[in-house]
């Protein structure tokens, strides 16, 4: 009984194609691979830059609402008006950065439209962020008093000063307007280089309150001003 061999012969070049398949699939699997992790890493990178974006509207909606300053910039002045809910009261937080002294000055009585008076009432300012409270009401006597409160954390500074029933005899009679330069409730964060006169409030009568008289906008009127005043740093070192 013959025995005959069975001999399969392939094709060379078809040993070459299916090589060449399997490594073309290979790396086809390694670079699809690569494409999904680097969609897959980029859609966690958008939704995390989303979530803080969404995080950072929060905080700063926050802030508004607490009127709570930014103080990331140390360079600078950062003032923001608060809510008092109290007629003639006035607050803000303030940043006074370190190195930079302020003095708050206030005046009630003559001022004008821009300039800012000699001799006024002069409260220290440290450096450090704080609430400052002023205002100008009636005490329990019937007399005006204008009063300064500070607090900067365990810091506190307190002042109080007659006034004259005359200087306040124009409130709430033929009404009162403040100037653009005050920071009110209405605006938010104010950041200030400090080289300058910050100013806080400027509460002056109205004075077109007779018709058809002709007035100048500059004149000087009856009014409230607060500002902040840069203390100039003696050139010789202490002692």
């Amino acid at each position: 009984m013959e025995h005959r061999e069975l001999t399969i012969k392939t094709n060379p070049d078809a040993k070459s194609r299916m090589r060449f398949s399997l490594k073309t699939m290979l790396v086809g699997a390694i670079v699809l691979t690569l494409i999904a992790s680097n969609l897959f890493t980029s859609w966690h990178l958008f939704q995390a830059q989303q979530l803080v974006r969404v995080q950072q509207m929060e905080i700063d909606a926050l802030r508004r609402e607490l009127r709570s300053l930014d103080t990331s910039d140390r360079k600078n002045v950062h003032v923001i008006a608060m809510e008092t809910n109290q007629d003639m009261v006035w607050k803000w937080r303030i940043f006074i950065p370190p190195g930079k002294k302020f003095n708050l000055k206030s005046m009630v009585g003559t001022i004008s439209d821009r300039s800012f008076p000699e001799g006024a009432m002069v409260t220290p300012i440290e450096p450090g962020e704080g609430v400052l409270t002023c205002s100008v009401t009636r005490n329990a006597g019937g007399d005006w008093d204008q009063d300064v409160r500070y607090v900067s954390g365990a810091h506190v500074a307190t002042s109080t000063l007659k006034v004259f029933d005359s200087s306040m005899a124009w409130y709430g009679k033929q009404g009162s307007s403040t100037t653009s330069g005050s920071i009110t409730t209405s605006m938010g964060q104010q950041s200030f280089s400090g080289e300058h006169r910050i100013e806080l409030l400027r509460f002056r009568r109205w004075i077109q309150d007779q018709p058809n008289v002709k007035f100048a906008p500059t004149e000087s009127t009856d009014g409230i001003l607060f500002w902040l005043e840069p203390v100039e740093r003696s050139p010789f070192p202490d002692g």
